[in-house]
Protein backbone atom coordinates (compact mmCIF):
# COMPACT_ATOMS: atom_id res chain seq x y z
CA UNK A 1 0.00 0.00 0.00
CA UNK A 2 1.16 3.14 -0.78
CA UNK A 3 -0.97 5.75 1.57
CA UNK A 4 -1.65 3.93 5.43
CA UNK A 5 -5.68 3.86 6.04
CA UNK A 6 -5.66 6.75 8.22
CA UNK A 7 -3.98 8.81 5.28
CA UNK A 8 -6.60 7.16 2.65
CA UNK A 9 -9.27 8.54 5.07
CA UNK A 10 -7.92 11.88 5.42
CA UNK A 11 -7.13 12.19 1.70
CA UNK A 12 -10.83 11.28 1.10
CA UNK A 13 -12.45 14.11 3.81
CA UNK A 14 -10.34 16.28 2.25
CA UNK A 15 -11.65 15.91 -1.17
CA UNK A 16 -15.32 15.46 0.50
CA UNK A 17 -15.10 18.50 2.32
CA UNK A 18 -13.66 21.00 -0.63
CA UNK A 19 -15.34 19.44 -4.31
CA UNK A 20 -17.15 22.92 -5.07
CA UNK A 21 -20.01 22.85 -6.58
CA UNK A 22 -20.26 26.67 -7.24
CA UNK A 23 -18.45 30.36 -7.86
CA UNK A 24 -20.65 31.70 -5.00
CA UNK A 25 -17.63 31.97 -2.41
CA UNK A 26 -20.46 33.54 -0.01
CA UNK A 27 -22.10 30.51 0.35
CA UNK A 28 -20.70 28.52 2.71
CA UNK A 29 -22.96 25.37 1.71
CA UNK A 30 -21.50 25.46 -1.76
CA UNK A 31 -18.50 23.30 -0.68
CA UNK A 32 -18.30 19.42 -0.41
CA UNK A 33 -20.37 16.94 2.08
CA UNK A 34 -22.07 20.14 3.26
CA UNK A 35 -23.65 21.29 0.15
CA UNK A 36 -24.73 17.50 -0.22
CA UNK A 37 -26.43 17.25 2.79
CA UNK A 38 -27.95 20.82 2.52
CA UNK A 39 -29.87 19.72 -0.30
CA UNK A 40 -30.56 16.19 1.29
CA UNK A 41 -28.38 13.80 -1.12
CA UNK A 42 -27.27 12.90 2.98
CA UNK A 43 -28.52 13.21 5.46
CA UNK A 44 -25.09 12.55 7.58
CA UNK A 45 -21.86 12.02 7.07
CA UNK A 46 -19.47 9.67 9.35
CA UNK A 47 -15.54 8.63 8.83
CA UNK A 48 -14.62 5.98 6.28
CA UNK A 49 -13.49 2.42 7.44
CA UNK A 50 -11.93 -0.04 5.25
CA UNK A 51 -12.91 -3.61 5.71
CA UNK A 52 -15.82 -5.39 8.33
CA UNK A 53 -15.65 -6.20 11.27
CA UNK A 54 -18.20 -8.78 11.12
CA UNK A 55 -16.52 -12.16 11.81
CA UNK A 56 -17.39 -13.77 8.73
CA UNK A 57 -15.97 -11.42 6.31
CA UNK A 58 -12.41 -11.55 5.17
CA UNK A 59 -9.69 -10.31 7.58
CA UNK A 60 -8.75 -6.24 7.60
CA UNK A 61 -7.53 -4.52 10.42
CA UNK A 62 -10.71 -3.28 11.20
CA UNK A 63 -11.69 -7.12 12.13
CA UNK A 64 -8.45 -7.42 14.07
CA UNK A 65 -9.29 -4.35 16.08
CA UNK A 66 -12.48 -5.20 17.01
CA UNK A 67 -11.60 -8.67 17.94
CA UNK A 68 -8.44 -7.14 19.97
CA UNK A 69 -9.76 -4.64 21.67
CA UNK A 70 -13.42 -2.65 20.66
CA UNK A 71 -15.01 -5.88 21.96
CA UNK A 72 -16.79 -5.84 25.52
CA UNK A 73 -14.93 -9.13 26.41
CA UNK A 74 -11.28 -7.70 26.06
CA UNK A 75 -11.96 -4.71 28.69
CA UNK A 76 -9.12 -6.35 30.64
CA UNK A 77 -6.75 -6.66 27.86
CA UNK A 78 -3.81 -4.70 27.13
CA UNK A 79 -4.22 -2.14 24.31
CA UNK A 80 -2.90 -3.19 20.75
CA UNK A 81 -1.26 0.45 20.35
CA UNK A 82 0.37 -0.55 17.03
CA UNK A 83 -3.19 -1.60 15.79
CA UNK A 84 -4.70 1.37 16.16
CA UNK A 85 -1.76 3.71 15.32
CA UNK A 86 -1.75 2.13 11.85
CA UNK A 87 -5.49 1.79 11.65
CA UNK A 88 -6.11 5.90 12.73
CA UNK A 89 -2.72 7.44 12.58
CA UNK A 90 -0.11 8.37 14.76
CA UNK A 91 -2.22 11.46 16.57
CA UNK A 92 -5.24 8.98 17.67
CA UNK A 93 -2.22 6.36 18.58
CA UNK A 94 -0.71 8.63 21.05
CA UNK A 95 -3.91 9.84 22.64
CA UNK A 96 -5.01 6.05 23.27
CA UNK A 97 -1.61 5.87 24.49
CA UNK A 98 -1.41 8.12 26.78
CA UNK A 99 -5.13 7.43 27.91
CA UNK A 100 -3.93 3.70 28.63
CA UNK A 101 -1.45 5.15 30.99
CA UNK A 102 -3.58 7.67 32.79
CA UNK A 103 -6.10 4.67 33.42
CA UNK A 104 -3.45 2.63 35.07
CA UNK A 105 -2.14 5.73 37.28
CA UNK A 106 -5.74 6.38 38.48
CA UNK A 107 -5.96 2.98 39.66
CA UNK A 108 -3.48 3.34 43.15
CA UNK A 109 -5.24 6.40 43.79
CA UNK A 110 -8.74 5.18 43.40
CA UNK A 111 -7.54 1.90 45.67
CA UNK A 112 -6.56 4.53 48.31
CA UNK A 113 -9.89 6.49 48.23
CA UNK A 114 -11.58 3.44 48.44
CA UNK A 115 -9.82 2.75 51.88
CA UNK A 116 -10.31 6.06 53.28
CA UNK A 117 -13.99 5.80 52.43
CA UNK A 118 -14.46 2.63 54.21
CA UNK A 119 -12.29 3.95 56.87
CA UNK A 120 -15.34 6.50 57.15
CA UNK A 121 -18.61 4.22 57.05
CA UNK A 122 -16.65 2.21 59.77
CA UNK A 123 -16.10 4.88 62.03
CA UNK A 124 -18.45 7.19 61.40
CA UNK A 125 -20.19 6.25 65.01
CA UNK A 126 -17.29 6.95 66.73
CA UNK A 127 -16.73 10.64 65.24
CA UNK A 128 -18.56 13.54 67.31
CA UNK A 129 -19.29 16.43 65.48
CA UNK A 130 -17.47 19.75 66.00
Amino acid sequence: MFFSHATRSRITDYILRRKKYSDDEANSFAFGIKRLMSMGTYSDAYPLHEGSWKPWTRPSMRRLLYEHWAHWRNWYKVQPLDYIRVYYGEKIGMYFAWLGYYTYMLIPASILGLIVFIYGLVTIGNNTLA
